[in-house]
């Protein structure tokens, strides 16, 4: 997974923050109600203008303009994408998702890439998905050919490949999930790293105004 990704900036979700950063914030209503300790009843949960940090609600303003390529028929009716919670369960679907499209044709390498970029795979796992499902439907393809008994390149060619399956047969089937993804702890369940929000937020900001003040 991108952990720095465009789709994967916040951790344990898929959404275009820079997009949707607006509306992330607490308005003003919201935030006086965050801090007015007499309240016995906050009303952020229904606001419409602010999710106030929660990128998990269910909100239209949170959903996002797809990027190139994206499949059309995972969008909302409104041609956007709304913000996904990440389980591991949701990105084995995704895999076998992509694998499956490929192979039957519906998808192209370029909508392939952006579902998963979406979903926060890195481009290793991209390319070794697409590289399984690229051989899977060559595979299909010339096995199916009627062409090939009349062709001695094409019957060459396809005892070629199934010499390679026989020789590789991980590399004609959907991409081999990995372990972690699979081992009984949920993707919810890990700490999010807080590393990086105060050793290059904080300290960096800290050094830029340390260094401005000096000047």
């Amino acid at each position: 997974m991108l952990g720095d990704s465009k789709y994967t900036a916040r951790w344990g979700y898929t959404v275009d923050i820079a997009q949707v950063w607006p509306v992330v914030p607490p308005c003003n209503q919201c935030k006086a109600s965050l801090f007015d300790d007499s309240s016995t009843c906050h009303t952020i949960t229904s606001c419409t203008q602010c999710v106030c940090w929660d990128v998990g609600k269910n909100s239209t303003l949170l959903h996002y303009v797809p990027p190139n390529n994206y499949p059309e028929v995972d969008l909302q009716t409104s041609g956007k994408i709304a913000p996904m919670k990440l389980t591991y369960e949701m990105l084995k679907s995704a895999a076998l998702r992509s694998h499956q499209e490929f192979v039957n044709g519906t998808w192209f390498k370029s909508n392939v890439e952006s579902f998963l970029k979406v979903r926060g795979l890195n481009n290793t796992c991209i390319s070794a998905i697409l590289q399984c499902a690229g051989n899977c439907r060559l595979f299909t393809e010339m096995e199916s050919n009627p062409m090939r008994i009349h062709d001695a390149a094409l019957q060459v060619r396809y005892e070629e490949l199934v010499m390679d399956k026989l020789n590789n047969p991980m590399s004609y089937a959907p991409w081999t999930i990995p372990a972690l993804w699979d081992h009984g702890v949920e993707l919810a369940q890990h700490v999010d790293v807080v590393m990086h929000l105060p050793f290059l937020g904080v300290v960096r900001t800290t050094l830029e105004m340390v260094q401005e003040w000096s000047k």
